[in-house]
C-alpha cells in the first residue's frame, strides 16, 4: 500500500523542524553562552595592579565543554569590585592582561599636617655621630692616653640632611640639622657641645679643646657616649614646624697612669 505525502503535511514538518530547537534554547538561556565573563584574577606589586581576564564560550564546544569550545574569545569584560582602586593610567601589554598604575593617595582631611609630619620625621634617618678622639691613642704602643692629658672630641659627619616624602596622602618636605652634642664621658661628667674641633697635629699636649673636650683624673677604661641632638624642620600644606630627633654612638678609651723613668 503506497502513501502519498500531501504538500500541506510536508509544510507542517518543515515548520516543526524550525520551531523545536528554538523552543529548547528558550528553556535553557545559558546554552549558547554559559559564562560571558570567563575567568578574572588580580594581583598587585608595589604601586602596580595586574588584572588577568579571559572569556570562554560553549557555543560549538559539544562534549568538550567550555575549555574546548569552538567560539573565539572576546575582549575581557568589566568586573564589579567592592571598592574602586585609584588608577591613574592603564595599558594592555598583551592580550588578556591589563596593567594599571595606581594614582597617588589622596590626603585624609581628618589628619593634621603636624601629625603626618611627626610620623614622617620619625622615619627620617639622621646619622649617628662619627667620633674622633685626639690625640689618637692608637698611635702609641699602649693604645691609651695619660691621666691629666686634655682630650679633644670631634664629630666628622654633622651634615644637614633633607627628604621629600608623603604621609597619609600629605606631601611633606623635611630638613634636619645637628643642633648640639651631648657627651657622657663615662666618669660621671656630661657636657653639651654646640660644635667640635679636630685636634691639630704637633700642638702643645697641654692645650685643651676650645669647643668639646675633657680631662680624666683616674685610670680606667671609659665608655664615651655621644648623642647627636637634631632639629627636623617640616613644611606641609602651608604650615611648618620643628621636631627633635636624636642619634647615638659610643666608643671606649683607656686612661692610664704613666711613670717617668730616668735612665743614666
Amino acid at each position: 500500500m503506497s502513501h502519498r505525502i500531501t504538500p500541506l503535511f510536508g509544510a507542517w514538518c518543515v515548520l516543526l523542524a524550525l520551531v523545536l530547537p528554538v523552543a529548547a534554547q528558550a528553556e535553557d538561556p545559558g546554552a549558547a553562552q554559559r559564562n560571558p565573563r570567563g575567568d578574572v584574577s588580580t594581583r598587585g606589586s608595589g604601586d602596580t595592579a595586574v588584572v588577568n581576564a579571559s572569556t570562554r564560550s560553549t557555543s560549538g564546544g559539544g562534549a568538550g565543554g567550555a575549555g574546548q569550545g569552538g567560539g573565539a574569545a572576546g575582549p575581557p569584560q568589566p568586573v564589579a569590585t567592592g571598592k574602586p582602586l585609584p588608577f591613574s593610567r592603564c595599558y594592555v601589554p598583551e592580550p588578556g592582561v591589563t596593567r594599571c598604575k595606581l594614582a597617588e593617595t589622596q590626603a585624609d582631611p581628618h589628619i593634621p599636617a603636624s601629625v603626618a609630619a611627626a610620623q614622617a620625621a620619625a622615619s627620617l634617618q639622621v646619622p649617628a655621630p662619627a667620633i674622633v678622639i685626639g690625640p689618637d691613642p692608637a698611635k702609641n704602643q699602649w693604645n691609651a692616653l695619660a691621666i691629666g692629658m686634655p682630650i679633644w672630641l670631634h664629630v666628622t659627619n654633622a651634615f644637614n640632611t633633607s627628604s621629600h616624602t608623603t604621609e597619609d596622602g600629605i606631601a611633606i618636605e623635611l630638613s634636619a640639622h645637628q643642633d648640639s652634642l651631648t657627651v657622657d664621658w663615662g666618669d660621671g661628667t656630661v657636657i653639651t657641645c654646640t660644635s667640635t674641633t679636630q685636634r691639630p697635629p704637633n700642638i702643645d699636649p697641654r692645650k685643651k679643646s676650645p669647643t668639646c673636650g675633657h680631662v680624666y683624673q683616674d685610670p680606667a677604661v671609659y665608655t664615651i657616649t655621644v648623642t647627636g641632638n637634631w632639629i627636623a624642620t617640616w613644611w606641609a600644606q602651608g604650615q611648618a614646624g620643628d621636631i627633635p630627633l636624636t642619634s647615638t654612638a659610643n666608643t671606649t678609651l683607656e686612661i692610664a697612669e704613666f711613670e717617668a723613668v730616668v735612665v743614666g
